[in-house]
């Protein structure tokens, strides 16, 4: 005979099945006889049950994304660690190891369920019932450098076995551009800071730059810029195109050409 197993049993702890088989001996004599598989030596050896223990099995799994794998440095992201549980019993005290790299600093974080502690680097979920997803949400700043390779990690659950813990890890990471826009500098030919400086400007070739006044008019402008405006104008509004700006605070329009959101920012040109 089938029987299939169903959650109650699971819930239970097992199930303990005998048979019981009947027949008629040659000489009339009717012998009874139930099925053995159980344990002989308890000192009960006669008609113990055949017994299936059973283990609670849920399914955890975590997944990491991050919304910026290409972000300049300063700038923050957004890691988001998914938990799930695609079993079919609760799982509790779930602890998720989520420690940030060196190549960040942590800015804050918020999550559906549970508490998360940067101090340890621990998101502690109580329970976590069957199909249930809970999320993470931490923002960082990305440093010049270090370690940026994130990865969170399922450290503990009861409740039941993991079937595949294989999914129970997953890591994210950044490419961090090194692209520094220095927004002070003064040209009055010493040799020293003379030029408006972006580090790695060389990297986008397609670049474009804009530099406004305090009054929203165009001073200078340059398609594939290349650390060389020493704060002459060329903007199309100003009547003498070759003259030097004055002291002031300007505004900056930076186009990388690659298609990511313009930096927008100001500088200070000083003499």
């Amino acid at each position: 005979a089938t029987y299939i197993i169903t959650q109650s049993d699971v819930d239970a702890g097992g199930v303990s099945n005998s048979v019981v088989g009947s027949g008629t001996s040659p000489v009339g004599t009717i012998v009874n006889d139930t099925s053995d598989d159980g344990d002989d030596t308890d000192g009960n050896n006669t008609n113990d049950p055949t017994e299936t223990i059973t283990d609670s099995i849920f399914d955890l799994s975590v997944i990491k994304e991050v919304d910026n794998t290409s972000p300049i440095v300063g700038e923050n992201v957004t890691f988001t660690i998914t938990l799930s549980n695609e079993g079919f019993v609760t799982a509790t005290n779930i602890i998720v190891d989520e420690v940030i790299p060196s190549g960040y600093t942590f800015v804050s974080a918020i999550t559906t369920n549970g508490v998360y502690s940067d101090f340890d680097g621990t998101w502690t979920v109580a329970q976590l019932n069957p199909g249930q997803v809970e999320i993470l949400q931490i923002t960082v700043q990305v440093l010049g450098f270090g370690d940026y390779l994130n990865t969170a990690t399922i450290a503990n659950a009861t409740g039941g076995v993991d079937v595949t813990p294989d999914d129970n890890t997953d890591t994210a990471a950044v490419v961090p551009i090194c692209l520094t826009i220095y927004n002070e500098f003064s040209p009055n030919d010493d040799g020293i800071n003379d030029f408006f400086n972006i580090d790695c400007i060389e990297t986008y070739p397609n670049n474009k730059v804009e530099i406004y006044n305090r009054w929203g008019n165009i001073v200078y402008e340059k398609r594939g810029y290349r650390n060389d405006w020493n704060g002459t104008s060329n903007g199309r509004a100003v009547l003498n195109q070759s003259d030097k700006l004055p002291v002031g605070t300007y505004y900056y329009i930076i186009d990388l050409g690659d298609g990511s959101k313009p930096r927008v920012g100001w500088l200070y040109l000083n003499r």
